[in-house]
C-alpha cells in the first residue's frame, strides 16, 4: 500500500515544469494534461503515507 502512495508523489513531482531545463516553455508545461491529472495525486498520496505510517508505528 505504501508504493502506490509513493507513486502518487513520485508523478507529482514528475509533473512539475523544471524551469532550468525547459527554459521559456517552463510556465506552459503546467498546463499540460498530465499535470491535471496528477495535480492532486501528491497531496493525496503523501497524507495516505503518513497515515499509514503513523498505523504501522503505533
Amino acid at each position: 500500500m505504501r508504493f502506490p502512495a509513493a507513486l502518487l508523489v513520485f508523478l507529482f513531482h514528475v509533473s512539475l515544469p523544471a524551469a532550468w531545463l525547459l527554459g521559456d516553455d517552463a510556465k506552459d508545461a503546467n498546463g499540460t494534461v498530465f499535470a491535471r491529472l496528477v495535480e492532486q495525486a501528491g497531496g493525496l498520496g503523501v497524507t495516505f503515507f503518513f497515515v499509514l505510517s503513523g498505523f504501522v508505528l503505533t
